[in-house]
């Protein structure tokens, strides 16, 4: 998703909103990028090797300790999900505007994310896509979660499916709208392990990787690899230093730049579908008319009242 110098669309396109919604999302994109390379550069988690439990000849090494990322990573985050929503809930207005001929404003519609047919078939034709002409209600199913899949579908072919953009941009906002989502730290893809010096002790075999560390955000005490060792003195340990690289995830492992990136991009191509829609001779007739809304409609009594800077309230200090 590369921005151009300047915008595509004239000010008055119907999707020129959209563009500079989808524009904004890839600024905090940016921004999210520049923060995860800086909390890369940190000390993300610390490891401990020790005799594993219960065992007399096999030492392990953990997860220590987890640092969490700062909560500005979640709102980065949730400014991304937020401006890229909303391009597709402005589509889905101007398509229902063209529908209605410009003749009335409509009111309660939005982007539909239906995981099945038949909530595609009942609420999201009769509310959300409200004036929505039928060929472009087509074309939106096109790009809905349940299209070409079977609601009754079971459990195993559901989780065989490829993970569809729009189901994770719609889980997302749903839950931004209402609680921080806040990535995690690192969910390991490469382990890289330099073993030695020992200690009363003496290796018998190649360390075992433990493959559930991999691909999962890391907790404390969670093993990363053992070794079997032949026990030489009262003492036994070995040094262990762990490199790993992955990325930045949120709690379920779900990957934040390359998923969020994939939707970015997902969203530019709906929007590039349905751009030659408004660019009709009749839809052209439509693009100054007045789109109606609360800032068009109630005037602001604010009276006299006195210009300030924003001011934030620190919590009192405790006992």
């Amino acid at each position: 998703m590369d921005r151009p110098d300047q915008p595509r669309l004239p000010r008055d396109h119907p999707l020129a909103g959209c563009e500079e919604k989808l524009w904004r999302a890839q600024e905090h994109f940016d921004l999210l990028q520049e923060e995860i390379a800086r909390l890369g550069k940190t000390q993300l988690a610390t490891f401990r090797t020790e005799r594993k439990p219960n065992t007399e000849h096999i030492l392990w090494t953990v997860v220590d300790t987890v640092s969490e990322p700062e909560l500005r990573l979640a709102t980065i985050l949730g400014d991304v999900i937020h401006n890229l929503r909303s391009s597709l809930d402005h589509l889905v207005f101007e398509l229902a505007f063209l529908g209605l001929r410009g003749q009335k404003i409509p009111d309660k519609t939005t982007f539909p994310g239906s995981f099945t047919k038949a909530n595609c078939c009942a609420k999201v034709q009769n509310v959300l896509l409200e004036g929505v002409l039928k060929k472009h209600r087509a074309m939106l199913y096109q790009a809905q979660p349940c299209y070409r899949k079977r609601d009754s579908a079971s459990e195993r072919t559901k989780r065989r499916r490829k993970r569809s953009p729009i189901a994770d941009l719609h889980n997302l906002w749903n839950d931004d709208k209402h609680r921080m989502i806040q990535p995690v730290v690192l969910a390991p893809n490469e382990l890289r392990p330099t073993i030695g010096p020992w200690h009363d002790c003496r290796p018998t075999g190649p360390p075992i990787i433990n493959l559930d560390f991999l691909g999962q955000p890391m907790k404390p005490e969670t093993e990363v690899l053992t070794i079997h060792v032949e026990v030489t003195g009262p003492h036994p340990r070995m040094q262990v230093q762990i490199e790993i690289g992955g990325q930045i995830s949120l709690r379920n492992g779900f990957p934040v730049l390359d998923a969020m990136m994939a939707i970015a991009n997902y969203v530019q191509a709906i929007l590039l579908r349905f751009e030659p829609i408004f660019e009709t001779k009749h839809a052209r007739k439509l693009w100054n008319l007045p789109r109606g809304g609360w800032v068009e409609r109630e005037p602001a009594r604010w009276g006299r009242v006195k210009r300030q800077g924003w001011k934030t309230t620190k919590a009192p200090p405790s006992a």
